[in-house]
C-alpha cells in the first residue's frame, strides 16, 4: 500500500510540473505575440522612463535603430531598447518591420516614374505610408522644391533626399508645370539669298464690307465649390491670421504633446467652415486645436480670378518647450 501511494504522488507531481511549465510556455508565446520588432523612423526620437514628456530622458535614438515595440499608452509607445531597458517613445516614430517590407514594394512600384516638380505651399509631415497613422520621417519646411512621383488617395508620393518614397497630404504641395526644352539652334546657318520681289499685278478697286463684330463664345461658369483638389494655374488659399490653441492645463502637467492634424474647409469669404480631427492627441488637445483653427482667416482660393471653397489639410502643434 505503501508503495502504491508513493508511485500516485510521484504521478501527480511530475503532473503538475507539466502543467506549469505549459502554462509558462504559453505566457512567454502571448508576451512574444504582444511585442514587435522595427526601427526608429525619425532623427531623432526620445525614449522617456514613463509615458509622459515630461518624464525622465532614458535615450536619445537615432534613425534606424532596432526596437522591440509593445503596449500603447497616453500617445507613447512602450519598447524594449537593445540594452534590455524599458522606455517609452511617442506613437509615429518607428515602423515595424511588417510596414517595413510593405514600404520596399511601393518603392519598386514607382522605380523609373518620370518625376513631376511641385513646390510645397505649408510646413508638413512626411510619412512612411500613404496614411495619417504610419510612421513618421520628418518635416518639410514651407517653399521646399519637391519631385512627386504618385498619387494615392489624399496623399502625394515624393522622392525626397535620403528617402526614395515618402507621403505628404496633397494639398500641401503645388505641382509646378515643368520648362518647355529650347529648341538649338544650328551653330552656322547657311547664307541664303535674298528672293526677289515678284511684280506687283496692277491695284483694282476692291469693296469690303463692313466689319461684323465676332460675339466671345460662352465660358462655363466657374463653380463655386468646395474643390478637393484646385484645377491647374488656380490661386491657393493664404493665411493672413492664425489663432494660437490654448494648452490645457491637464495635459501639459501630463506631459502630452505632438502634433494634431485637421481636415479644413476655407469659404470663399476667407473663413473656415467645417473641421475634421484626422489625427488626434489624448486629453482633448484636438478638440482645442479645432476650436484655434476655426478663428483662422485666409485669403481665399480664386478659379480664374473668382473665389471659390477649398478643402485644405493643416496642422497644429502642442510642444511643452513653447
Amino acid at each position: 500500500m505503501r508503495g502504491r501511494g508513493a508511485i500516485a504522488r510521484a504521478v501527480l507531481t511530475a503532473s503538475l510540473i507539466s502543467a506549469l511549465s505549459a502554462c509558462g510556455k504559453g505566457a512567454a508565446k502571448k508576451s512574444q505575440a504582444d511585442e514587435s520588432t522595427g526601427m526608429i523612423s525619425v532623427d531623432p526620437a526620445f525614449a522617456r522612463q514613463e509615458a509622459t514628456a515630461a518624464s525622465a530622458l532614458v535615450a536619445t535614438l537615432k534613425r534606424g535603430t532596432q526596437i522591440k515595440a509593445g503596449a500603447a499608452r497616453n500617445g507613447f509607445v512602450s519598447v524594449l531598447l537593445s540594452d534590455g531597458r524599458r522606455a517609452w517613445i511617442p506613437q509615429g516614430t518607428f515602423e515595424r518591420s511588417s510596414e517595413l517590407v510593405e514600404r520596399q514594394e511601393r518603392t519598386r512600384e514607382v522605380q523609373g516614374f518620370a518625376p513631376q516638380p511641385g513646390l510645397t505651399v505649408e510646413r508638413t509631415l512626411v510619412f512612411l505610408a500613404p496614411d495619417y497613422g504610419a510612421a513618421q520621417w520628418g518635416e518639410i519646411p514651407t517653399a521646399t522644391p519637391v519631385e512627386v512621383l504618385t498619387t494615392r488617395g489624399d496623399f502625394l508620393g515624393l522622392r525626397l533626399p535620403g528617402l526614395p518614397l515618402g507621403f505628404v497630404a496633397s494639398r500641401s504641395v503645388q505641382l509646378v508645370p515643368p520648362e518647355p526644352t529650347p529648341t538649338p539652334e544650328p551653330e552656322n546657318p547657311p547664307e541664303e539669298e535674298p528672293e526677289k520681289p515678284a511684280p506687283r499685278p496692277a491695284a483694282r478697286e476692291v469693296t469690303i464690307p463692313p466689319a461684323r463684330e465676332l460675339e466671345p463664345p460662352d465660358r462655363p461658369a466657374v463653380s463655386s465649390g468646395p474643390y478637393e483638389s484646385l484645377p491647374e494655374g488656380s490661386e491657393r488659399p493664404i493665411l493672413k491670421k492664425e489663432v494660437k490653441p490654448r494648452y490645457p492645463d491637464g495635459a501639459r502637467r501630463a506631459g502630452v504633446q505632438g502634433i494634431v492634424i485637421l481636415r479644413i474647409l476655407v469659404k470663399r469669404d476667407g473663413t473656415v467652415g467645417s473641421v475634421q480631427i484626422l489625427r488626434d492627441l489624448p486629453m482633448g488637445l484636438g478638440q482645442v486645436a479645432a476650436e484655434a483653427v476655426k478663428e483662422y482667416e485666409y485669403e481665399p482660393a480664386r478659379v480664374e480670378g473668382v473665389p471659390v471653397d477649398v478643402y485644405l489639410t493643416t496642422t497644429v502643434r502642442f510642444s511643452l518647450g513653447g
